[in-house]
């Protein structure tokens, strides 16, 4: 991993892209675009891309080993382009597809780059810049290595970028990485800390990244928002249960990109808190005009059923400026969550908005 040292001046053309928060309030809309999401209801939970309103699932080509049930996969598209998907997969592929034919656009694989040793991506998604060009993710590129590191990758398997210029514990922040819109510019959680990079530019800017009351450190999730001026994030949080005893649950907030006005958007449910039933509100993502946050509940079990697995449930709609709203991923109203033709659509921990 390189080690780098030098820190501009705050007054670096990069930092304009931590834009002061503020935006007025508004009322979350269900997007008139497609959603890229791990959807319930085939053999495997095969990744699909659902038409928003009609409900329509274009369900994404598999692996070998997915459809052996060998591996896994996961896909992720460009926030600023619907003509781009990635997969990647648990054999070391990473493959490029037009998001409209499905057409494959090439790839690479991890386990064909020099000096690795049987390397492996350990974030839960992987992502894909503006424009398609570069795809970053955290992996571990020797299998004797303990530590995951951030890594960015050309379309030609190229690495272009490694590493942190910040000391931080990488395996609690491992799924904190998101691009900006503008540019090439990324930005990953390092502890305390938010830090923005650009691509071919050794310099970096960091700001604080103070948490809210009963967050924990280590696990965020994070999305940048079309503008660039805020991050959505999933954040665990300590709560007290009906039980007696706290569960940790992921919620999500808002903060500008400079560090301020967080604010929180999402809370468990009085039924989820009063049962002591676990949830996560995770897998935050944009609409295209900023005023909606898209999330997944996930669970641990089947709602209220703590001996069965059922990961999917309703993806949320949230006013990226209202309050806090309580959700439990199965009696929401139909005002919080995706609705299509057939339904309020549902998804298994992974959902992402992208261009119509």
């Amino acid at each position: 991993m390189r080690t780098i040292t030098r820190m501009p001046r705050l007054h670096v053309r990069p930092l304009l892209l931590f834009a002061m928060f503020g935006a007025s309030a508004c009322q979350a809309l269900s997007p008139a675009g497609r959603i890229l999401e791990k959807v319930p209801g085939h053999q495997g939970n095969n990744w699909a891309i659902v038409d928003v309103p009609s409900g329509k699932e274009q369900v994404l080509p598999r692996t070998a080993v997915a459809v052996r049930g060998t591996g896994a996969e996961l896909w992720s598209a460009s926030h600023a382009s619907a003509h781009t998907l990635v997969r990647a997969s648990s054999d070391g592929s990473i493959d490029f597809f037009d998001s409209e034919t499905l057409q494959f656009l090439g790839g690479f694989n991890l386990n064909g780059l020099p000096n690795t040793d049987t390397p492996r991506i350990v974030s839960s998604n992987v992502y894909l810049s503006p424009d398609g060009r570069y795809v970053a993710a955290y992996w571990i590129p020797k299998y004797r290595q303990r530590t995951p590191e951030v890594v960015v990758f050309d379309r030609q398997g190229h690495i272009v970028q490694d590493g942190s210029p910040l000391d931080y514990d990488a395996t609690a922040y491992q799924n904190a990485l998101t691009w900006l819109p503008v540019g090439d510019a990324y930005l990953h959680v390092a502890g305390d800390r938010l830090v923005l990079r650009r691509i071919g530019d050794d310099k970096y800017v960091n700001v604080p990244f103070p948490l809210p009351p009963n967050a924990m450190q280590g696990s965020p999730t994070i999305a940048a928002s079309p503008d660039g001026h805020r991050l959505a994030l999933s954040l665990p949080v300590a709560l007290p249960t009906g039980l007696g005893g706290s569960n940790t649950y992921w919620l999500m907030f808002v903060v500008g990109l400079n560090g301020t006005g967080m604010h929180q958007l999402t809370k468990p449910s009085a039924l989820v808190l009063d049962h002591g039933w676990e949830a996560y509100h995770v897998s935050p993502s944009w609409s295209a005009d900023g005023r909606t946050v898209f999330a997944v509940v996930g669970h641990s079990q089947a709602f209220g059923a703590p001996h069965y697995q059922n990961p999917c449930s309703n993806v949320l709609a949230l006013p990226a400026d209202g309050g806090v709203q309580p959700v439990d991923g199965e009696r929401d109203p139909p005002a919080l969550t995706v609705q299509t033709a057939n339904g309020t659509l549902r998804a298994c921990r992974h959902a992402q908005w992208i261009l119509p």
